[in-house]
């Protein structure tokens, strides 16, 4: 039973995309650039806290635990 209808030709044609080739074509659409960019400052402090808790050899569990004990909007 064929769960696709991709015929063994069409896969043979089949060249793999890198996600930054993809990356790059989307980052021509000026919306989707637009979002893209807004999303940046999100992620540089996701990139701070993962810097800082692989420099405290901390584990991700150990900072949730950190997290919940000293936010009251993440209770233990």
């Amino acid at each position: 039973m064929k769960k696709y209808n991709i015929s063994d030709e069409e896969v043979g044609k089949y060249e793999p995309l890198s996600f930054s080739d993809v990356k790059k074509e989307w980052l021509k659409d000026p919306k989707f650039k637009k979002s893209y960019d807004n999303l940046e400052p999100e992620y540089a402090i996701i990139r701070a806290v993962l810097k800082k808790r692989i420099e405290s050899k901390m584990s991700q569990k150990d900072l949730a635990k950190n997290l919940a004990r000293d936010n009251p909007l993440f209770p233990a």
